[in-house]
């Protein structure tokens, strides 16, 4: 007998994501919330890669019949700019919280996302928001 409490309510987090995105417009310096909103995409978007991939095989499987090939449903988010705007957070989050459990959960995200073939998507990430703490601290120091 399947366990049908076993999977992920992904309307569950997508509902989090938006309460996510609704703190960080009133507080945007909020690590919490920004780490949370990293976990919903990363879970987004691998929910949307596995709907691709089964959606890529009914479409394959119909050809192969000579069926006609019409997909049963869109994804509709795209997992790459999910997997993206996870890390951009993430990298925002590390670079900016300082407590150490907060670089400790953005590891695991890096860490899965690295040994999913995404290595480098976190290192463009990682690049990205170096340049852009390196050209905030430069425009800290010319103004003082």
């Amino acid at each position: 007998m399947e366990d049908e409490g076993a999977g992920i309510d992904i309307g569950a987090v997508h509902h989090i994501e938006l309460a996510c995105r609704d703190q960080l417009e009133h507080t945007p310096e909020n690590c919490e919330a920004r780490l949370r909103l990293a976990w919903c995409l990363f879970l987004e978007a691998v929910h949307e890669a596995g709907r691709v991939r089964g959606v890529s095989a009914v479409v394959r499987e119909m050809k192969d019949r000579g069926a006609q090939a019409r997909a049963p449903g869109e994804p509709v988010r795209e997992p790459d700019r999910l997997l993206r705007e996870c890390l951009k957070h993430a990298t925002a989050v590390r670079q900016l919280s300082p407590d150490p459990n907060d670089h400790v959960m953005v590891e695991q995200i890096r860490t899965l996302l690295v040994e999913s073939g995404q290595g480098d998507a976190v290192r463009a990430a990682q690049a990205e928001g170096d340049r852009i703490l390196k050209e905030l601290t430069d425009a800290i120091l010319r103004s003082g």
